[in-house]
């Protein structure tokens, strides 16, 4: 099996197909979405903290967790989060996003239709990363 550096050289190389690339991304987190859901678990534990060390009378502790708090949903407002509901949104568009790929995967016809939706709304990108993640007669690529 290859090592993390292996496969982190190769995706950040571009020498995987876009459909493996993402995929390795979510399995390692590095994707937005789960990105995204971390820093808002990170803004919530430390939201948890700072009430924890409010209880406690702890001074240092209730700033400590605030900055972090603050400097995690800066993060997410950087990002254009501005709500839990849009991490979970991202999450389920990324989850349609999956599941139309394997179905269009498997019926050409449909990968045909929503390639050319993809056209009509200039997502040329998206439209020919589909059709050509499609396409059973392309070349195995050698390792």
């Amino acid at each position: 099996m290859p090592s993390r550096d292996s496969i982190r050289r190769h995706v950040q190389g571009g020498h995987l197909p876009a459909a493996i690339a993402e995929e390795v991304a979510r399995a390692h987190g590095l994707d937005a979405t789960s990105i995204a859901a971390r820093v808002v678990d990170i803004a919530r534990r430390a939201r948890e903290t700072a009430l924890e060390a409010q209880e406690a009378r702890d001074r240092r502790g209730v700033l400590a967790a605030g900055d972090s708090e603050l400097r995690a949903l800066q993060a997410l407002g950087g990002a254009g989060i501005d709500t839990e509901a849009d991490v979970f949104l991202q999450q389920g568009v990324a989850v349609l996003a999956r599941s139309a790929l394997t179905v269009a995967q498997q019926h050409p016809e449909l990968a045909a239709l929503l390639a050319a939706d993809l056209h009509r709304r200039d997502r040329d990108d998206l439209a020919d990363d589909l059709l050509d993640s499609t396409r059973t007669d392309a070349p195995e690529a050698s390792a």
